[in-house]
Order: structure tokens, then C-alpha cells, then sequence
């Protein structure tokens, strides 16, 4: 969706490299991320704590890996959070004091959700019920804030389609999302929905399930606590309808993912910490440790089950345990240990509700473990993974091509397309169908897995053989001064 964008935007009217049009997004992202510790504290002063206890809670959750590790990416979480965040604390002054502006305030929050993130159409979707269950409090200010809630969510479907009407190629994932209901396996679908539950004991632990109890026992009080009981399902149910985790994907993280679901994650640390923090609840912190095993239980027993071996993951789709994933096991083609990862999760479930028996340790233990999780993922982990992360123009062979060489791409791409545009910036790429490329073009960057069907006389960069996208060289000048070089291989002869 195009909040990030829009944010983006005014940096072109002063540079034109992609690269550093880049780097202005991610340092927009860590500022959105600061930024939701605002509403995040005022939810945490609904449990009772003070207002500065509240901005301590909040700054030390958006410490933990799952949020702090989106600094390596330019993504749309961050914004995601803050207008979810924002959404709860409009929805719980709107029922408390029944004034219009909160009304309208709820309705922009809903309508910043589904700019920031397609995701945000299933908290819309939860905020929709939610506005039902106000009308027999407040008809008035029901109507108001559904009523603009809709026609912003609408006007920004419209403002989608049209941006996206108007890039490199259109956006069909908002499309797909639900294109294929009949086709899901069910087994497969709890097992990923057993996972992603799971997920958020280990990401969070202790703090989550606590957070989510209380807000079970609040449920019927409304307010924030109703649209969170609303949201989280809703979510849940769309973020495993998505993943279809025996699609023809070719990573395990669908089985256990946790990317979907970490911005109502989130919610509920922060709503779970400050009570730990605040009171002593042996009772809570005893059906916590439980739900804990039960959750572990599942994933050990059902999800686990259904992962294939020999599957790699996605950092980014799972930053909250990608900690404590093996790249060693992935490497050797061994499955992960997951009795020992789900032990730990337990483990740390335990260690959270017994400091928070002593109240202050609880806050500088998590602190100290989400910072020097974040850290030593980053350097052990995603650097690892990411590479040395050579300049755009190394990327896909790209530094093997003379400067002046006409650059294409196979239209099929889709929004895939976005990432060799970005690593040939400076040079100007264009979109072509590789059967009738236009005269001039020298090369055309096509998928891997249609690499080897290369026209007649085509030849492949072979840097960019077994690749993502692969580099069809056609007939030509270029070819002949690539080959000269031994840089070229025949379609079929190498990957």
C-alpha cells in the first residue's frame, strides 16, 4: 500500500539514485517506529501504570528483535504499528467519552491502517464489527466512525489502484489474497495458524500470553479491549488464508510466521508487561505458563510435523525467533531443533513470570535480552545471510555490463520487477516482452525458472546463472564483447 511511499516521495525532489531514495525510507521507517511508542504507552496507562511508566514499557518492547531488526529492511510495519496502535487508543476514548472528534479520529486511524499495509484491511474489517457493537451505546458517533472509516478505506483503495495503475507493473497481490480459496489445504492451514500462535510465545515471551488473557477477561468492558479480541481473529484468520503454506513455496517460514501477525503481537506485550509490572498475579502468570506448553505442544506435535526438511527461511517473515534458528541445520540439510526451540521459548515464559514476582527485574532483564538478541542476530544473522552487501551496480552482474547497454526486463516480473530497477540505478530499464524485444535492447533480465528457454542465438551472463533473475544476452555487439570474455554460457549448459 502507498503510506511509506508517500512518505518517500519528497526525497526524489532532491536525488534521483534509488539508492539513496532507499536509505531516506528506512531511516522514515525507524522514525515511524519511535513514533509508536506514543500510542503504545497510552495503551499501556489503560492497565494502570503511570504515564512514564508507560513510555518505558513501550521503548523496551520496540527493542525486541521483532521490531527492532525491520531497520534492515524497508517495509511497512513500522507504520502499520503506529496507525494500529493509534486505531486502539481512538477506539478506547471514542467509547468512554462519546465525543465526534474521537469519532473521526478512529475513522483516520482506519484508514491509515489499510494506506500503511494491505494488512490493514482485516483491522478494518475489525473495526467495522467493532462500530456495531457501539451502536447500541452511541448510535450517533457509531455512524460517524463507521461511516468514515469506509469512505477513507475506500479512498485509499482508489488512491492504490491508481498508483499502482501507474508504475512499472501493476500490483495483483491484494488480488490474489483470496483468488484461490478453493484450492488450500486444511491440515496445512491450522498447522501454519498453530505455528503463527506459537510463534508469539517465543517472539514474546510470558508477556504476550498475558496480555492476551487479560484482554479476554477485559473483552466485555469494550473499548480497546473488544476491537483487540475482534482483531487479533480476524487477522489471523486472513494472515493464514495468505500464506498457504503448500503453495508451491519453497521456504518453511508459512509454517510459523510471524510477520502478519507482530504488529497485535505487540499490543499485547506491552499490554502484558505493565501489568507484570504493576501487580502480582500468580494465577494469570500460572494459565500464562500454561498456555505456553499447550502452544509449544501444538507447534512440536502438529505444525512441526508438516514442515518440510531441507527448506530455507526468510529472516524477515519470522524476526521475532529468527534468533534462534540454525543456519548450520539449514546447510547440512538436518531439520531445526525445534524440542530445544520450544524448550527455550518455556524457559524464557518461566524466567519472565518469576521476575516479574520481583517487579523491577523484569523490564532491564527483557531489555538486555531483546538488545542483545536484535544485535547478534544482526551480525551472526542477517549480515550473514545478506552478505557483504556490494553496491547496487555488482548486483545481478549488472558491473560486468558496459556502461551505455540497454537494459531490459521481461514484463512478467511483475513487482518483482522493482528489484533489478533498483540495482541497475543509475542506467534506465525497460519494460519488454522477451519473445519481440524492441531493436536496441541488449539484454533482458528474465525469472530463473524460465532461464533455460532462451530464444534462438540468446546466451545467459552466467553471474547471474542459479540466480533469482538471469541475464538473457541477445544476438549482438554486447554478446560478442561478453563472450570475448568467457562471461557467457549456453542456455541449458550451466545452473
Amino acid at each position: 500500500m502507498p503510506g511509506l511511499a508517500i512518505l518517500m516521495a519528497p526525497a526524489w525532489w532532491f536525488t534521483s539514485s534509488a539508492v539513496v531514495v532507499y536509505q531516506v525510507g528506512v531511516w522514515i521507517t525507524v522514525a515511524l517506529a519511535l513514533l509508536a511508542i506514543w500510542p503504545l504507552s497510552t495503551i499501556a496507562c489503560r492497565t494502570g501504570v503511570s504515564r512514564q511508566a508507560g513510555v518505558i514499557v513501550a521503548a523496551v518492547v520496540v527493542l525486541a528483535p521483532s521490531r527492532s531488526l525491520l531497520s534492515n529492511y524497508l517495509l511497512a510495519e513500522s507504520g502499520l504499528l503506529l496507525t494500529t496502535a493509534a486505531l486502539l487508543v481512538a477506539a478506547d476514548r471514542l467509547w468512554s467519552r462519546h465525543k465526534t472528534l474521537d469519532a473521526v479520529w478512529f475513522g483516520a486511524a482506519v484508514g491509515g491502517t489499510v494506506l500503511f499495509h494491505g494488512r490493514g484491511v482485516a483491522t478494518a474489517v475489525a473495526a467495522g464489527l467493532w462500530t456495531l457493537l457501539l451502536l447500541r451505546r452511541d448510535p450517533k458517533r457509531a455512524l460517524i466512525a463507521g461511516a468514515s472509516a469506509l469512505f477513507l478505506s475506500v479512498g485509499v483503495y482508489l488512491l492504490y489502484r491508481g498508483i499502482t495503475s501507474e508504475v512499472l507493473t501493476n500490483d495483483a497481490r491484494l488480488d490474489m489474497a483470496t483468488g484461490d480459496l478453493g484450492y488450500r489445504d486444511l491440515h496445512a492451514s491450522a498447522a501454519s495458524a498453530v505455528g503463527q500462535v506459537w510463534y508469539a510465545t517465543l517472539a514474546w515471551p510470558g508477556v504476550a500470553v498475558v496480555g492476551g488473557m487479560a484482554v479476554v477477561r477485559w473483552r466485555k468492558m469494550g473499548g480497546m479491549a473488544a476491537l483487540i479480541t475482534l482483531g487479533i481473529p480476524v487477522a489471523l484468520i486472513v494472515s493464514t488464508v495468505q500464506l498457504n503454506p503448500n503453495a508451491g513455496l519453497t521456504r518453511m517460514d508459512p509454517w510459523f510466521y510471524g510477520r502478519y501477525m507482530d504488529q497485535w503481537w505487540t499490543i499485547l506485550a506491552v499490554i502484558g508487561l505493565s501489568l507484570l509490572v504493576r501487580i502480582k498475579w500468580p494465577a494469570m502468570s500460572a494459565a500464562a505458563l500454561a498456555a505456553s506448553l499447550v502452544a509449544g505442544i501444538g507447534m512440536l506435535f502438529f505444525t512441526v510435523p508438516s514442515i518440510p526438511l531441507g527448506m530455507r527461511w526468510v529472516d524477515v517473515h519470522v524476526l521475532g525467533i529468527t534468533p534462534w534458528l540454525r543456519l548450520d541445520d539449514y546447510a547440512d540439510g538436518r531439520g531445526q531443533s525445534w524440542g530445544v526451540i520450544v524448550m527455550t521459548g518455556v524457559a524464557l515464559t518461566i524466567l519472565v513470570l518469576v521476575l516479574a514476582s520481583m517487579r523491577v527485574w523484569v523490564l532491564p532483564t527483557l531489555a538486555t535480552l531483546w538488545i542483545w538478541l536484535s544485535i547478534a542476530q544482526d551480525i551472526q544473522g542477517v549480515d550473514l545471510r545478506l552478505g557483504a552487501r556490494d553496491s547496487a551496480s555488482d548486483t545481478y552482474g549488472l558491473s560486468l555490463l558496459p556502461g551505455d547497454s540497454v537494459i531490459g526486463i521481461d514484463e512478467r516480473l511483475g513487482v518483482q520487477a522493482n528489484t533489478v530497477v533498483f540495482a541497475a540505478d543509475p542506467r534506465e530499464v525497460a519494460k519488454v516482452n522477451v519473445d519481440t524485444p524492441p531493436d536496441g535492447v541488449d539484454i533482458v533480465y528474465v525469472h530463473w525458472f524460465i532461464a533455460h528457454d532462451a530464444p534462438p542465438g540468446v546466451k545467459l551472463l552466467e553471474a547471474t546463472v542459479g540466480g533469482q533473475f538471469v541475464a538473457w544476452v541477445e544476438p549482438g555487439e554486447l554478446q560478442r564483447h561478453l563472450d570475448d570474455q568467457g562471461l557467457l554460457v549456453e542456455p541449458g549448459s550451466s545452473g
